[in-house]
């Protein structure tokens, strides 16, 4: 199941076949206790779905409301030097993680999309779900030739939470993960819109990542594909510049559409990313989800603590594809990243 924000408005794609959504608010389709049992319940009835046959891409927005956008860092254990081969380690052993499991969709009685509560409204958040445990992420810069990586038709991983939390603590010195804030709505850009290099930027990277769609108690609804695009150069100067690095208008980019459900994701999905230039591949570069250090619910435990957010937000969960020091975007270069069974996200630099 896949919910798509489009200039129609919210489009769901179930069972193979596609539905415009009518009269549905992507805010309330997002924080409805049971996401999955109302998208079912609204494409079953005529009058409040109606039937296409294809999506058109030039249609497509950004999979977001007026959800904030946050970000992680330090989720991946970090590489020693940028590996000069694309070839992967082997595979940690694969622990499945799961989705929150939702109850049971029961057409009986129409599931009722509310109105997104105020913050006083908002109750206290239960455990959500982990991610992975993690190693040194791969990734290459290339000469003209083609290195796309092959698309895999895997599902995302569970981790070893605990293990993977305290690991990440032992080297940090402290259990408080790098959270930050990224950018509201009116910042992100989606699919094929363009991203941009900030103007006073002359290393400009971009960082693929899982994005975790959460609900206003802090439960992960979905997944989509997400680049924090960051102007790496202002905090090599001056790590107090990061909101600057980070925040700045085409700063991030989401999509193509929220993968709602509790199907596991298994622990060798990668994160792919490729940029092409002048029709070559410039830079190509992977990882895989149980490289994090990292687990969903530590991440998300932390993030709820003294805040609200009333209508859901979305949680970028960190970059594990090092980006080499020799390597920046530049204006025309087309970004590419790729998570099965998500999708992917292309957009071109401005």
């Amino acid at each position: 199941m896949q919910l798509y924000n489009t200039t129609r408005g919210p489009v769901l794609e179930l069972d193979g076949a596609l539905f415009h959504l009518l009269d549905s608010e992507f805010d309330s389709l997002v924080n409805h206790p049971d996401p999955r049992a109302a998208l079912r319940h609204l494409a079953a009835k005529r009058r409040s779905a109606e039937p296409i046959a294809e999506l058109d891409p030039r249609t497509l927005l950004a999979p977001i409301g007026n959800q904030e956008i946050w970000a992680a860092g330090g989720t991946y254990a970090v590489a020693e030097a940028a590996p000069q081969s694309p070839a992967m380690p082997a595979p940690l052993p694969a622990t499945p993680l799961q989705l929150p499991a939702m109850p049971a969709p029961s057409l009986a009685t129409p599931p009722q999309l509310a109105a997104t509560p105020a913050p006083s409204a908002v109750p206290a958040r239960s455990a959500a779900t982990p991610l992975p445990l993690a190693v040194p992420a791969q990734s290459t810069v290339v000469p003209a030739q083609s290195t796309a990586v092959p698309a895999q038709s895997t599902v995302v991983p569970a981790a070893l939470a605990a293990r993977g939390a305290a690991g990440a603590s032992a080297d940090r010195g402290c259990r408080r993960p790098r959270l930050f804030f990224k950018s509201s709505a009116h910042r992100v850009s989606g699919p094929a819109a363009p991203i941009r290099i900030r103007a006073d930027s002359r290393d400009t990277i971009p960082e693929p990542e899982l994005a975790l769609v959460i609900n206003l108690v802090g439960h992960i609804v979905g997944l989509t594909i997400a680049n924090d695009v960051t102007a790496r150069d202002l905090i090599e100067t001056d790590p107090r510049f990061l909101c600057q690095a980070k925040v700045y208008d085409q700063c991030c980019a989401l999509g193509p559409g929220i993968l709602i459900g509790h199907e596991p994701l298994d622990p060798s999905t990668r994160i792919s990313i490729e940029v092409r230039r002048g029709g070559e591949v410039a830079f190509a570069g992977e990882t895989a989800l149980e490289r994090m250090i990292i687990g969903a619910d530590e991440l998300i435990e932390w993030l709820f603590r003294d805040n609200t957010f009333p209508a859901g937000v979305i949680l970028l969960t960190g970059n594990g594809v090092t980006i080499p020091p020799d390597f920046a975007l530049r204006k025309a270069d087309e970004v590419r990243i790729e998570i099965p069974p998500i999708g992917s996200l292309s957009n071109p630099v401005r």
